[in-house]
């Protein structure tokens, strides 16, 4: 039983929205299991009419995601950290990539890795090729890749992105209503902010329920390919018990030991199997497929990316797929973007949006031309039969396949063992991120929190599995992406509002506020070194760090020094030679006093000098108003008021008029 202490601790932990979720998931599950055939009508009704009525919105919010996150990556608030200046990444970038991937994807790319390519083989998308023939089969993958890799983790990315930079740089809870604050304001504290919050809930639920249905399915599907275990209800009920031990036990252990743990595994049991397909497999024409569909990918991405058919009726197969896909992204963001947020403290903007968009992408593609590849190459050339298997049952696409290979029971038996582990965590991280949702955003929800989730995920899997509901369920959490799809189009009007002001932000230094970290421009003038004395007086009065810079600026190339540009910017002996000619302005006995460091770097002088400002985590900027004359000014422009306009802290600025006339 509860102690009356344990049972209070819950009641201050658990929120309102924690309580309705949870209700609201139990008349889900009775309505599937009293009336799983009503669910199924109404929920596939809802879709048809979302699909036929909204399906250009999901599109044009898709592309508008990846669009954004390509912006960030090259926009002023590129560098701005995910936490304080001086925070480093939690988790090392290869344990990072493992979580956010296996979370992300998980079974879905190990279900739909052979399922997909062959069924788009079977059926071509819009009728554009013959059946099983070469351009059949260049489309199947192209259209994997589409449907797999920028488009899902930039979904992905927006929404964790957005959770990250609330939690770590505004120090807000790890609640997705938090995000909106820029925009609303305390309103986020009330009823909206507690429905956006239930909506993530119920959207997170239906999504992860309806793939540990999947999971089992195909678990089920491998143990009878594999070993003769019946395909039937008991057994697949048995399968639900036995992983769900597995994943409470695993989320009773934390973050940092079952998920961490168990990412990691996957990362090797994947990696093991795909390396296996690489090497055993058609090597070549897999390779060759990557790079010619890669290509043919980023080719007819703007055309793919926007294709609906409005000219022609009957053509279901963009509702089919594409929507289908766009919907079902957007339903998993709230419990991958919430995991990935938690997982990505002291990450730049930039790193982030990289790490998650590109190599996940990358992962996915070479994933889907090793296993899809290597089944399209076996029915093209060998007559492997994969592609009727499919149409008859997709949970066994991977299994026939990997029959082709040498040890074929081997590699059967571990991508039963791949799509457990998967199961396990992806079970694990939606206990995780439920508890955060319904526990005010707690970086570390409550043990008995996690696994009142973890039982009813369970649950809803198991009920509908023996109902027969789990397609309805399925559609629900379809239907449940079209407010989230509006949702996270203002989110990301709330992300940028919030890095504008980020950027834009000036903090007035006093005696009170003391500048830890003074950035000085060095360019060998009278204005440099005017300013580079202020530099001095402020660094040694309240005990900064005082960092000089110097940019070579290839576009006046030895205009006016002649010997800083006779270097490679790659040789690190001149690199050192001009360091200690930086380090040089400043007396040695004043450097014997305060931290001086020396900074040699090419490029544009105020890229370069707002690049470093953040880097170097810069309190306060001082600077010249002016640098060289001559030819060098008229290129260089006003460095200064670039700087001013764009660096994240203060920039003290020392004007020319000061010393022209004394």
């Amino acid at each position: 039983m509860i102690g009356g202490a344990h049972f209070r601790h819950l009641m201050k932990h658990h929120t309102p929205v924690f309580y309705v979720s949870v209700v609201l998931t139990a008349l889900l599950v009775f309505w599937g299991y009293f009336a799983h055939e009503h669910l199924a009508d109404t929920a596939q009704s809802t879709l048809t009419f979302t699909i036929n009525n909204f399906g250009w919105f999901y599109l044009l919010s898709t592309a508008g995601f990846v669009g954004f996150c390509l912006y960030l990556i090259f926009s002023p608030y590129a560098y701005i950290k995910l936490g304080k200046q001086d925070d480093p990444p939690e988790y090392s970038f290869s344990s990072w990539l493992a979580m956010l991937f296996s979370a992300g994807m998980g079974i879905g790319l190990v279900f739909f890795g052979v399922a997909e390519p062959m069924n788009h083989f079977a059926h071509p998308p819009h009728g554009l090729a013959e059946p099983h023939s070469p351009e059949a089969a260049r489309m199947a993958l192209r259209y994997s890749f589409f449907h797999w890799c920028l488009h899902p983790w930039a979904i992905y990315a927006v929404i964790g992105l957005s959770m990250a930079y609330a939690q770590f740089r505004r120090g807000e809870s790890g609640l997705i209503s938090t995000v909106f604050r820029p925009l609303i304001g305390r309103k986020v504290d009330g009823p909206i902010g507690q429905l956006i919050d239930i909506l993530a809930v119920l959207a997170t639920v239906c999504g992860v329920a309806t793939s540990l249905g999947l999971g089992t399915l195909q678990i089920n599907g491998g143990l009878h390919h594999i070993f003769g275990v019946p395909n039937t209800v008991p057994i697949q009920m048995l399968i639900i018990v036995i992983v769900t031990v597995l994943y409470l036990i695993s989320a009773s252990t934390g973050l940092n030991k079952g998920i961490l743990y168990l990412s990691n595994i996957n990362l090797l049991i994947a990696g093991l199997l795909l390396a296996f397909v690489l090497v055993c497999g058609p090597t070549v024409f897999i390779l060759d497929s990557f790079t010619t569909v890669i290509g043919s990918y980023l080719h007819e991405f703007v055309k793919m990316s926007f294709r609906l058919t409005p000219f022609r009726q009957g053509d279901e197969w963009v509702g089919s797929w594409t929507l289908f896909y766009w919907s079902w992204w957007i339903a998993w963001a709230p419990f991958v973007g919430t995991f990935i947020a938690r997982i990505s403290k002291g990450r730049t903007v930039r790193e982030f949006v990289i790490g998650v968009l590109f190599v996940p992408s990358v992962i996915g593609a070479l994933w889907f031309a090793a296993f899809g590849g290597s089944a399209l190459y076996f029915d093209l050339f060998q007559d492997g039969s994969i592609a009727d298997a499919v149409q008859s049952d997709m949970t066994s696409a991977l299994f026939i396949t990997l029959e082709q290979f040498p040890l074929g029971i081997v590699l059967g038996t571990l991508a039963a063992l791949l799509i457990v582990t998967f199961f396990v965590t992806s079970a694990d991280s939606a206990t995780f991120v439920l508890g955060m949702l319904t526990t005010n955003g707690s970086a570390n929800p409550p043990t008995s929190t996690k696994v009142i989730w973890g039982i009813l995920l369970s649950s809803i899997a198991a009920v509908l599995l023996f109902s027969g509901g789990l397609a309805g369920l399925q559609t629900a959490s379809i239907v449940t992406a079209l407010p989230f799809a509006v949702i996270m189009v203002f989110m990301c009007l709330a992300l940028f509002t919030a890095l504008r002001k980020d950027c834009q932000v000036t903090h007035p230094r006093t005696p009170e506020s003391e500048p830890k970290n003074i950035l000085c421009p060095v360019d060998y003038s009278i204005y440099s070194e005017k300013a580079l004395n202020y530099a001095i007086e402020i660094a040694g009065k309240y005990g900064s760090k005082l960092y000089l810079i110097h940019v070579l600026d290839a576009r006046v190339h030895g205009v006016n020094e002649p010997v800083l540009y006779r270097f490679n910017i790659g040789d690190e002996s001149a690199i050192k030679e001009l360091k200690e000619r930086l380090l040089r302005c400043v007396q040695e006995d004043i450097r014997s006093k305060m931290p001086v460091e020396s900074i040699i770097v090419q490029g544009v002088p105020f890229v370069e000098i707002v690049k470093a400002a953040r880097e170097y985590a810069i309190d306060l900027i001082v600077m010249g108003t002016h640098g060289r004359t001559g030819i060098s000014h008229a290129i260089m422009g006003s460095v200064a008021e670039t700087v001013v306009r764009k660096a994240h802290c203060p920039v003290f600025t020392v004007r020319q008029a000061e010393y022209d006339s004394g």
